[in-house]
């Protein structure tokens, strides 16, 4: 089984300690899963359609980490998106659960700043976030699982071993190709 992981960002390149790799093929070993590549790219539209497309076409799983916040460099769900060809469709339940968070922690609410957020890629579901705003994403296509993690590591940290390790030992256990991915982790 291919696993490939892309981290995503700019400040990884720029001298910030990136221990997403050290983490997720450390857990994905306790499951008896191997990381098979490891990729860190900028937040550079092109660069990450072109790395994701390699990543989809070849990889049994792709993990990618980091560009999904709210800012205008956080690219990732729109790369993912036009490298599947897919479209991004806005969750109104997730634009709720957004606006919730933020105003339960003294925040003010931007729809302008934060609704990309409560973007999905087409035939994606939402993994919930617990430490933060921007919520994971994960699909299949063409029987291969694509799954999108926000890059703090408190943040992904927490959905990789609520959501994402007790699906890869459901699906995986018994050397089983992925199917329909319902049922399992926190989505939403």
């Amino acid at each position: 089984m291919y696993i490939e992981l892309v981290c995503v960002g700019h400040e990884l390149l720029y001298g910030k300690l990136n221990t997403h790799i050290a983490y997720i093929g450390e857990h994905l070993s306790g499951i008896g899963l191997q990381l098979s590549s490891a990729k860190t790219i900028p937040d550079d539209l092109e660069e990450m359609t072109t790395t994701f497309k390699d990543a989809f076409s070849k990889a049994d799983i792709t993990i990618i980490t980091g560009g999904l916040g709210p800012t205008f460099d956080d690219l990732t769900r729109e790369a993912a998106a036009k490298a599947l060809n897919k479209k991004l469709i806005r969750n109104e339940e997730l634009l709720k659960k957004l606006e919730q968070y933020m105003v339960s922690r003294g925040y003010k609410f931007s729809l302008k700043g934060n609704e990309k957020q409560a973007y999905l890629i087409d035939g994606a579901k939402a993994i919930e976030n617990k430490f933060g705003t921007a919520p994971g994403q994960f699909l299949e296509h063409n029987n291969r699982l694509i799954v999108i993690l926000p890059g703090p590591p408190k943040e992904m940290h927490a959905m990789f071993e609520s959501f994402l390790v007790p699906l890869l030992k459901n699906k995986y256990s018994q050397n089983q190709k992925p199917s329909m991915f319902s049922g399992s982790g926190n989505q939403e």
